[in-house]
């Protein structure tokens, strides 16, 4: 069965950024609860392919996780224009959530966590995270 979500997402409080929340649409294809398909980005600092996603539902204790995946890396340069780097590899975006009976919704946490490169060039793992809310 096939379905199309909406929703969108929010950086955390250490995102300096400016555009801190993200608007998507998401084609999903579910076999019983499990669900893949693709996530669209749409706004400024929107990524300009569709990301891949991968899932399930937890009916009985109405929870969702899924791993989203980008194609290639990208993120928001200081002014708030996007930058691309196709020759590296997005990290994992892992989601986690719980269905809201009230807004017809899954809503939850998103964390990433990637190798970054201090003033030195000393490699260090840097963590991100945030909200996201998902109608279905």
């Amino acid at each position: 069965m096939n379905k199309t979500w909406n929703g969108f997402y929010l950086y955390g409080p250490d995102y300096t950024g400016k555009n801190p929340k993200v608007d998507f649409t998401a084609q999903l294809e579910f076999n019983g609860d499990e669900f893949e398909g693709t996530c669209k980005e749409s706004g400024i600092s929107a990524h300009k392919e569709a990301a891949f996603m991968k899932g399930f539902i937890d009916r009985e204790n109405n929870t969702i996780s899924f791993i989203l995946k980008y194609p290639y890396s990208y993120w928001e340069g200081e002014d708030g224009t996007v930058e691309y780097d196709t020759s590296q590899p997005h990290p994992d975006i892992y989601y986690f959530g719980n269905f809201n009976s009230e807004t017809n919704s899954y809503d939850g946490e998103w964390e990433l966590t990637t190798e970054v490169y201090d003033e030195d060039g000393e490699p260090f793992e840097w963590t991100d995270y945030g909200t996201w809310e998902m109608f279905t």
